[in-house]
């Protein structure tokens, strides 16, 4: 069964209270526990930054409803699951309010790392062409001693000093750009530090807020796949009914093709039963304490195709108000045998 989150929501399910008591005694069907199994194993699947979606939140709150109901639910994870449930919308605003924070201290982060960049780039260049305006100095202090000195060349010279001349404009036009760049990168890393110093208490605050929350959100997970993987494995209760007269009970078991079939019966009324049925071995187990004591030796049983009758007989002769000891309503898969019933009276 694939269970599609945002479909389901717009599906009808009335059976299901979306907030029900943690003690409230409901029996949810083993379909409606297996989809909010799978629906919620999605949601947990997406992580804590879906329930931001309000229909994903509407989902995991009727699938945590349905979850509560069930009989078969620890109590671990009934108390855990109801506490995040009751506190969901602060829980998710105060998770996505820390991740935009951090995203916003990781962006600062890599726009200060740019700016060092750019400032240790430009202030390697600005190095070199400091390097070259010596160098054409130099130059210059040079081609004006050879004029002087070598007046017959003074025109060649005078066209070497023109070029030195225009290489040097090039040169500070290039220093001007350079000294910009570098002043605005500075003025922008001051700024970025300050920044980052006045958010230094906020971030670490947004950090252990979302790891307190993910941790939450983890654990709350784990304990999840505990019982999902415990659900899929535990054993089935078959459908039992009984019928009695005053000395004699008759139960009777029914499972098609049961196999390893083992029956129990104690003098105090203890009645046990395992078997497996089809293909892939699916265990059936029985557990009941009888209403009142039983005579063992008298009671026999019989293995048949399609279900296993037991006769068991009482320790005393009279009607039992109930066929088990728990008081309340019975176990859904125990139910009175109203043909055998009327047959025996009969």
């Amino acid at each position: 069964m694939v269970v599609d989150v945002t479909g389901l929501l717009s599906k009808p399910n009335p059976s299901i209270n979306v907030h029900p008591q943690l003690d409230a005694p409901l029996f949810v069907g083993q379909d409606e526990l297996a989809l909010a199994k799978e629906g919620l194993q999605k949601i947990f699947d997406c992580g804590l930054k879906a329930l931001a979606d309000p229909k994903v939140q509407e989902a995991f709150l009727l699938y945590s409803a349905t979850l509560l109901s069930a009989e078969s639910c620890p109590s671990e994870l009934k108390v855990n699951l109801s506490s995040f449930k009751c506190n969901l919308s602060e829980e998710t605003s105060a998770f996505i309010k820390a991740q935009d924070e951090l995203k916003v201290a990781s962006e600062l982060s890599v726009s200060i790392t740019q700016k060092k960049f750019v400032v240790r780039q430009q202030t390697s260049k600005y190095d070199v062409v400091k390097k070259e305006i010596t160098a054409s100095d130099e130059k210059v202090a040079k081609y004006k001693s050879m004029i002087k000195e070598l007046e017959a060349q003074i025109k060649g010279l005078e066209a070497c000093l023109a070029t030195e001349v225009s290489n040097r404009k090039k040169i500070d036009e290039l220093i001007d750009s350079i000294e910009t760049q570098l002043t605005t990168a500075r003025d922008g890393l001051v700024s970025d530090l300050a920044q980052v110093s006045s958010m230094e208490g906020t971030t670490q605050a947004a950090y252990q807020l979302v790891t307190r929350k993910q941790s939450h959100w983890d654990n709350l997970k784990t304990m999840f796949t505990r019982f999902a993987i415990a659900y899929a494995t535990m054993s089935r209760h078959p459908t039992v009914k009984w019928a009695q007269q005053p000395d004699t009970l008759y139960i009777t078991i029914e499972l098609p093709d049961a196999e390893d079939v083992k029956l129990k019966l104690e003098p105090e009324g203890k009645f046990l039963f395992s078997a497996t049925t089809g293909a892939e071995k699916i265990p059936y187990v029985v557990d009941l304490d009888l209403y009142d004591k039983v005579d063992v030796n008298e009671s026999r049983y019989s293995v048949g195709s399609g279900n296993i009758f037991h006769l068991v007989k009482k320790a005393e002769n009279k009607w039992w108000s109930r066929l088990i000891k728990q008081e309340g309503k019975a176990p859904g898969f125990l139910k009175v045998d109203w043909d055998m019933n009327k047959s025996t009276n009969e």
